[in-house]
């Protein structure tokens, strides 16, 4: 780092100026720390089971926009009326929402993500 110049504001603030580039470089450090922390929470999450990994081939499925509950009921080995006799939709419901015909209700979402074993969020 270079010199950083002190200063002192007529109200009596105490403010340091530095130049750009180690401001940047600062700040570089400081998101690399926090990026860092969240790896480190994603990993702890997985190694206590508390989070499950997803399959390579599920997750760049649903990163393509594919419809999520499709999705996690096939990366579960269940088929449409199995999916529906779990959640208590009928099977109807449960495919006008995954070919996206028709948007679930909170409800809809909680009992598919009850009956698929994950979190609501990971639905929507």
């Amino acid at each position: 780092m270079r010199k950083v110049q002190y200063i002192k504001t007529p109200a009596g603030d105490d403010l340091a100026v530095l130049p750009r580039a180690d401001l940047e470089a600062l700040i570089l450090i400081a998101e690399n720390a926090e990026d860092a922390a969240i790896i480190n929470e994603a990993l702890a999450a997985l190694e206590s089971g508390a989070e499950e990994p997803i399959p390579h081939a599920f997750a760049t499925r649903l990163i393509a926009g594919e419809k999520p509950v499709r999705v996690f009921r096939e990366w579960r080995g269940l088929t449409q009326p199995a999916l529906a006799k779990a959640s208590g939709l009928s099977q109807s419901h449960l495919s006008l929402i995954e070919s996206g015909r028709r948007s679930p209700g909170r409800k809809a979402i909680a009992r598919l993500a009850e009956a698929l074993g994950v979190s609501a969020e990971d639905l929507v």
